[in-house]
């Protein structure tokens, strides 16, 4: 028998009272949780919640936050999420883990977005049937094709390697007295060969889509300086032949202007630009008019590219970026950086030394990407997202400047060429691994 319990009148209104002062208090509480507030015991405010997206490739992979395997499914969407340092751990057999402390602040979205995972996986070896002697190798700026260059008894042959079928085709067979001279174009798969025999140079331009439409020109002087010319459908090179510009294309040539200094840089057809006296650059037309005129703070030894915004010019060991406003300058910014590359996916220019790596935007803007203790040989792009690969003699690594993440792709190798195909993710590069020497793909 339960024992009898008398409510009496004032014990009746206690627990009303109570009842009304529990509501009072937890209804604003609930309210306010809700609506995404949450109280900071560490700093014992009441903040308004974040959000966390993630959505990364491929979509089966799993999301581990403060190490809980989360049940949704990529991409992922969750709100209300307090203020604070979450671990972020992504994974899936087969690939590399990605690990990053991400911080989500109040009434703001924290993306973990753009990211695939890198593949575990091991470097194989091709063109196993390739009899030739492999001396140099030289890849297009897609890897969609490379050359390979060998010498038998002072006959050189450069071959033409398409790599997604690993099918070749001999480019030029010659006795000449140096080692063929061979280019890609950094906007196309165009490339050019030049060779010297009885102190004749000759240029060989083709496309490596379309190989058999090449021309060959012939010059009795010596060719010190070219350049590639960007948005054009058949390979155009643009060389300086005594005092003379020239437009050489696989169709004909054309002379665009007269000029003896070797620094200049061919902005179209009808517009060159010409290094001056006192610092200056002159954009000269085709009647051999000044139409502009820029007073750089540095001296140029070769001009990289120019548009409306800005100018790369190279100085000794470091490139010049010249930021321009009204046809006058407006800020110079000197990177300590002997390489440059041009980033097709991004369409930034990437410039680098062994120690710093920095890109340059389209409005002259840059920024400091990396600086390593551990020498960097070669920089290309892995996606269209800014992942990197950097690459030193002997090992590969991603990088994300985005999160600012790496991942060992690849270690004790000799790397002497590298490219990358980022439409089929596999990285081609030329030397030696795992106690053989050769041409080596790597999916990454």
């Amino acid at each position: 028998m339960y024992p009898k319990t008398r409510l009496t009148r004032p014990i009746r209104r206690i627990i009303m009272s109570c009842l009304i002062l529990i509501y009072f208090i937890t209804a604003p509480l609930i309210i306010f949780y809700t609506a995404g507030y949450r109280y900071d015991f560490q700093t014992g405010e009441i903040k308004q919640t974040g959000v966390l997206n993630i959505d990364v490739k491929p979509k089966n992979a799993q999301v581990y936050i403060n190490n809980t395997l989360m049940k949704e499914n990529l991409p992922i969407y969750l709100p209300n999420r307090a203020p604070g340092s979450y671990k972020i751990k992504i994974t899936l057999p087969g690939y590399k883990d990605w690990e990053k402390d991400t911080l989500i602040q109040s009434k703001k979205t924290a993306y973990i977005k753009n990211i695939a995972l890198f593949k575990e996986s091991l470097p194989m070896e091709t063109m196993k049937e390739y009899t030739k002697p492999m001396t140099d190798v030289y890849f297009s700026p897609t890897a969609a094709f490379s050359l390979i260059t060998s010498k038998k008894d002072a006959v050189f042959e450069v071959d033409l390697i398409n790599l997604n079928d690993f099918s070749s085709q001999t480019m030029l067979r010659v006795k000449a007295d140096f080692k063929p001279e061979i280019s890609w174009s950094p906007f196309n798969d165009f490339a050019f060969t030049k060779t010297v025999t009885d102190k004749i140079e000759s240029i060989t331009l083709f496309d490596a889509n379309n190989p058999t439409a090449n021309k060959t020109y012939n010059f009795n002087k010596k060719i010190d300086t070219a350049q590639w010319a960007n948005n054009t459908s058949i390979p155009t090179l643009y060389v300086k032949n005594d005092d003379q510009i020239i437009s050489l294309n696989t169709e004909t040539s054309k002379e665009l202007t007269k000029t003896s200094t070797d620094v200049w840089y061919v902005e179209s057809e009808n517009t060159v630009w010409l290094k001056t006296e006192n610092k200056g650059l002159v954009l000269i037309d085709s009647d051999g008019k000044e139409t502009k005129k820029i007073i750089l703070r540095e001296k140029t030894d070769k001009i990289i590219d120019i548009n409306s915004s800005r100018a790369i010019t190279v100085n000794g060991q470091n490139t010049i970026i010249t930021q321009i406003e009204n046809d006058s300058v407006r800020d110079t910014i000197t990177t300590p950086t002997q390489n440059i590359f041009f980033n097709q996916k991004t369409g930034e220019w990437l410039a680098w030394s062994p120690w710093e790596l920095w890109t340059i935007y389209e409005d002259g803007k840059t920024a400091l990407l990396n600086r390593t203790g551990e020498k960097m040989n070669f920089v290309l792009p892995l996606d269209e997202y800014g992942v990197l690969l950097l690459a030193s003699k002997n090992k590969i690594t991603g990088f994300n400047p985005g999160y600012y993440i790496t991942h060992e792709l690849l270690n004790n190798a000799k790397i002497d060429q590298i490219s990358v195909d980022t439409e089929r993710r596999k990285i081609f590069f030329f030397g030696e691994t795992a106690g053989k020497r050769g041409l080596f793909e790597l999916e990454y």
